[in-house]
């Protein structure tokens, strides 16, 4: 299932390898994973914290509308940044 799937070795804009998460910046944090609510590449704690959001479930309605329509590049909302 595609929200089980981890990303690895994955390379930034600057085409060098992506090794701090892009919500809390903590450095080799291993696993990424990409966030249902745009486009940065989080780490499994900020992963986490994500799913347990009052608005995740609509947010992943909306990414299965906005697929629907063609819309590969959906974000429900801009990138943030937290600190952990």
């Amino acid at each position: 299932m595609l929200d089980k799937m981890i990303v690895k070795n994955l390379l930034n804009r600057k085409g060098q390898p992506m090794s701090c998460c892009d919500r809390c910046e903590r450095n080799n944090v291993g696993a990424k994973y990409c966030s249902w609510y745009n486009a940065q590449m989080i780490c499994s704690d900020c992963r986490e914290a994500e799913t347990k959001r009052e608005d995740y479930a609509d947010c992943r309605k909306a990414e299965r509308e906005a697929i629907s329509r063609g819309d590969f590049n959906f974000h429900f909302l801009p990138a943030w940044k937290e600190n952990r």
